[in-house]
């Protein structure tokens, strides 16, 4: 399926010599980019590329961030699909501890899912709320999830994820309410059963409840 972008255009910048693509959204909500910054990660990656690393030499090295960041160029140039662009970014997301990395990692991930139409709609909504965590957006993740759901209700790291979010704000019938079903649909999930332990040591009086029989019934 060819990749169209539903209001953007594509900008082709040259800055200190060496060429990188951005996204640019209509209106300015978004860029494929860190507004005023020197880029340092863009200007690093391309000069690994210039080398000749391939991407499966940047993933055998950990640079999952320039891996993401080749594949995305591919995406631009039709050679790569959405979701393997964003899956890219995720899994970079999920390696980095660079708290400047992460930030524009989700930044990343955010303006590709709001530029481009999914070719998998969960992938989208999970993206989107992984990037909303990242970046501190705590209700913002929530809604992702909960939205995510509404088109699969049976994705048990959306209802873990959840049920933690909601714990986190104090929301612990919201936080309940996702963890029995997420261990209705796997009973062995084990940061569900992290979160069950979590909860019941916290909250003696809610045992009947959170009683794994009644839960695995």
């Amino acid at each position: 399926m060819g990749v169209r972008s539903w209001t953007i255009g594509i900008a082709i910048t040259i800055a200190s010599g060496i060429g990188a693509y951005f996204l640019v959204q209509t209106g300015g909500k978004h860029t494929l980019g860190v507004k005023n910054q020197s880029k340092p990660f863009q200007e690093q990656w391309l000069e690994q590329l210039a080398t000749g690393n391939s991407f499966e030499q940047l993933i055998e090295q950990g640079e999952f961030a320039g891996a993401a960041y080749l594949i995305e160029r591919r995406f631009i140039e039709g050679k790569a699909l959405y979701s393997q662009t964003v899956k890219a970014w995720l899994k970079a997301l999920e390696t980095t501890t660079d708290t400047a990395l992460k930030r524009y990692i989700a930044e990343r991930i955010l303006a590709i899912t709001a530029a481009y139409q999914p070719d998998t709609l969960y992938l989208m909504y999970w993206a989107r709320a992984q990037a909303h965590r990242a970046l501190g957006n705590r209700m913002e993740s929530v809604f992702e999830l909960i939205t995510l759901l509404r088109h699969d209700s049976t994705y048990v790291p959306a209802h873990v994820q959840l049920a933690r979010l909601f714990l986190n704000i104090n929301n612990t019938d919201r936080a309940t309410e996702h963890l029995i079903k997420a261990l209705a649909l796997d009973p062995d999930n084990p940061q569900a059963l992290r979160l069950l332990d979590s909860l019941r040591n916290t909250f003696t009086h809610r045992d009947s409840l959170l009683n794994r029989k009644s839960i695995e019934s």
